[in-house]
């Protein structure tokens, strides 16, 4: 998969990297590889969530690298960690490929990036860089335009008015509907909207689906606190 007659990248920024795989996992012959890559610096591998979250707290890292198999636990690694978006570390996923499902699939869970391991170590070290660097912005990708589509959608921290647009937020993440909330909440079905539209705006979402998907989401393990 990665060989080793590649020419030189010309990478001079170096990254300290935390990677999450599985033993036996795809993921881990990229790891194997970054690991003597002289502009990599591989501070440890952790094949859990505890591990991964207490690197975090304890290490100044610059990127996680996640195998596709911890593609889902990353978003609930953020959300457990406290990690807000678009900060440091960057996550990053190791792919088979970049394709567009791929790339829709990291920004809902929170990824800021995603290199391939079909590709050479030294173009996906040279990648790995950029992404740190501010160079490949998944959220920059053309064709998310189309989607109306709110990165990050899975690992928000979901803001409200009160206890009242909560209970809306409930039960439109359990899948309830206009008719059905305000009858539970014992409002109006025009106030209803109105408490969707205030907590779409709040939260930077772009539809009531967004909503629902990101407050059925929103999980936390309290072992990772």
């Amino acid at each position: 998969m990665h060989g080793s007659s590649a020419p030189s990248t010309g990478i001079s920024s170096m990254v300290k990297v935390f990677a999450a795989t599985k033993p036996g996992m795809p993921c881990d012959d990229l790891v194997a590889a970054l690991h003597s890559h002289p502009e990599i610096d591989l501070v440890g591998v952790g094949v859990n969530g505890r591990e991964t979250v207490d690197a975090i707290r304890s290490s100044s890292l610059d990127a996680l690298l996640f195998g596709e198999e911890f593609a889902d636990l990353a978003r609930t690694i953020r959300l457990s960690a406290d990690i807000p978006l678009n900060s440091s570390p960057t996550m990053v996923l190791a792919a088979d490929d970049i394709s567009k499902p791929i790339i829709v699939r990291s920004i809902a869970c929170g990824f800021d990036g995603v290199v391939s391991m079909s590709d050479h170590v030294s173009s996906t070290a040279e990648r790995l860089v950029n992404i740190v660097n501010g160079g490949h912005r998944l959220v920059d990708e053309p064709f998310l335009g189309q989607l109306n589509y709110t990165p990050g959608l899975l690992v928000r921290s979901l803001v409200t008015s009160g206890t009242i647009e909560a209970g809306v937020m409930d039960l439109v993440g359990a899948g309830l509907d206009d008719v059905a909330i305000a009858e539970t909440l014992g409002m109006s079905i025009q106030q209803v909207r109105n408490s969707i539209e205030n907590l779409l705006r709040a939260n930077g979402l772009a539809s009531r689906t967004h909503l629902a998907v990101a407050r059925a989401s929103h999980i936390v393990i309290p072992d990772f606190a």
